[in-house]
């Protein structure tokens, strides 16, 4: 038979547990403090002492808590206990940050809706709120099982009126102060979810890309380098850059393809010094909508605008010359065409064979609502009357000048880019 040992052994008596039991004994722990409102009487008892504040940054009600809430959470306990103790009233309002795009998006997901188009905005709002009402509470339980203790009844939220009232008294006295002003920045724009983005939504993917050297040569020294002796054709500047795509608008042309497939794109406002748009450069861009050509352009490639459904007018700026094959077809929903004065080929070939006919100048293949706006004695009209598209007869032409720069270093400089080749420094 075997010796039990525990009867040998002269141990203290004691009701305490030799286990902690953690997940069975915190809980007990937590409801005794909410029951003797722990929280309240230390606030109440440091009544009078200096007042300490640590605001709480407040997360997004969309999801449980992580660790990188409870790390944040855990360490300002610290602090608001340690204020306590050490001869300061520090009470701790916990809050909720229930606006912005994650909240959308998640309340979007979870509704199993698409975009924020397919619902009103009204439906929406309402929406959101059902939805972080409910990861409040859920976020409420979870810190105070951490054990954080604050004012967990009475907590600041983003959408509560009263709450929206003070930001408006805060900006109202900004505004009587001066402090509130218009001006321009550039921000940051999801074509997606069709809204601004903070920078710290913005999170850049890793990825390898070439750095090079370009050289841009000067083209009017305003007789700074002339007045040195130096002549000023023979002066570049040269620019480093790891943005190779941004180049375009620089190097006078867009590529083709460039922007072949963008769904999400809905406007584009092509720089002025750009003077070609080359073949498919818009192909397929489905949501496209609103284009604004620059005075520079004089080349539209082939189908570089086609399958564009929700396009519905588009002015080719004066300066154009040439629009190539099917450069607008299939845009369903085109109704009007400015025809630039200027051109003068059609489709890629001349507006006239040797028999003095049209040559394949199938610019559009969808007509039955469109409308040309022509001017009187252009190429332009001349094409309208042979395609029989109706046409409506502006004010006489106007001299355009010519602008090319085929086979020229630009031309050159932009191939290269987009066909993947690295640029040595010249």
């Amino acid at each position: 038979m075997s010796q039990d040992y525990n009867a040998t052994l002269n141990l203290p008596k004691t009701d305490f547990p030799m286990r902690g039991g953690l997940p069975q004994s915190e809980p007990k722990t937590l409801a005794r403090w909410e029951e003797e409102k722990v929280y309240d009487k230390l606030i109440e008892k440091n009544e009078g002492k200096p007042r300490y504040i640590l605001h709480d940054g407040p997360p997004y009600a969309n999801g449980d808590i992580h660790l990188g809430h409870a790390l944040n959470k855990i360490l300002k306990d610290f602090i608001v206990r340690y204020k306590n103790m050490a001869g300061f009233r520090s009470p701790f309002v916990p809050g909720w940050d229930t606006h912005g795009l994650p909240t959308e998006l998640k309340a979007r997901a979870k509704a199993g809706i698409g975009s924020s188009a397919d619902i009103s905005v009204v439906e929406l709002r309402k929406l959101c709120e059902e939805f972080v009402k409910g990861y409040v509470n859920d976020q409420r339980e979870q810190f105070k099982r951490l054990g954080i203790i604050g004012e967990w009844d009475d907590p600041y939220i983003t959408l509560n009126p009263h709450f929206e009232k003070e930001q408006i008294k805060v900006f109202a006295e900004m505004a009587d102060k001066g402090y509130i002003y218009k001006g321009l920045k550039p921000v940051y724009w999801c074509p997606e979810c069709k809204t601004a983005l903070a920078e710290a939504e913005v999170e850049y993917a890793e990825d390898s890309c070439h750095s090079i050297y370009v050289k841009f040569r000067v083209t009017d020294d305003l007789g700074k380098f002339s007045a040195m002796g130096i002549d000023p054709s023979k002066v570049s500047f040269v620019i480093w850059t790891t943005t190779t795509w941004t180049l375009p608008a620089n190097l006078a042309r867009i590529n083709a393809g460039t922007f072949f497939g963008c769904h999400s794109l809905s406007a584009i406002t092509v720089p002025d010094g750009v003077t070609r748009i080359e073949n498919s450069a818009f192909e397929n861009c489905y949501s496209l909508n609103t284009v604004n050509l620059p005075k520079s352009l004089s080349y539209i490639g082939n189908r570089a605008f086609a399958t564009n459904y929700k396009m519905t007018e588009i002015n080719i700026p004066d300066s154009v010359t040439e629009i190539g094959s099917e450069a607008f077809s299939d845009c369903t929903a085109l109704t009007s065409v400015t025809l630039s004065r200027g051109l003068i080929k059609f489709g890629h070939y001349e507006i006239y064979d040797s028999n003095n006919k049209y040559s394949d100048p199938s610019i559009f293949n969808k007509r039955d609502n469109l409308v040309c706006y022509v001017y009187e004695g252009s190429e332009a009209l001349n094409y309208c009357k042979f395609q029989g598209i109706p046409y409506v007869v502006t004010e006489k032409p106007a001299p355009i000048p010519a602008i090319d720069i085929a086979g020229s270093k630009l031309e050159s400089i932009a191939d290269q880019v987009y066909t993947g080749r690295s640029l040595k420094p010249e």
